[in-house]
């Protein structure tokens, strides 16, 4: 079965909690997105969402805590959160 993660990045906004997300430009038919992807053979789902926030928006984040996982399609996810202390920027590469 192939697993994916996804991280759920929650902040303290102006008007109450914000969810961190994303549009790829290249592929606007998927629309908005959480960051997320699969885990490679070698780590283990918390490593695996650490990585794939940090390459899709150079945010190296932790305090990752589990959130409800599932299976989707032949797909199992894992889901994650963390709601971090520093301050985190509006817009990402």
């Amino acid at each position: 079965m192939i697993e994916k993660v996804y991280g759920f990045v929650i902040r303290e906004g102006e008007e109450g909690l914000e969810l961190l997300v994303y549009e790829c430009p290249s592929m606007p038919e998927v629309g908005i997105q959480v960051p997320g992807g699969a885990v490679q053979i070698h780590e283990t789902p918390v490593q695996a969402v650490a990585r794939e926030l940090l390459e899709g928006s150079g945010l190296p984040l932790g305090g990752w805590q589990v959130a409800p996982s599932f299976e989707v399609e032949g797909e199992y996810w894992h889901c994650f959160f963390t709601t971090p202390e520093v301050v985190l920027p509006d817009a990402w590469r």
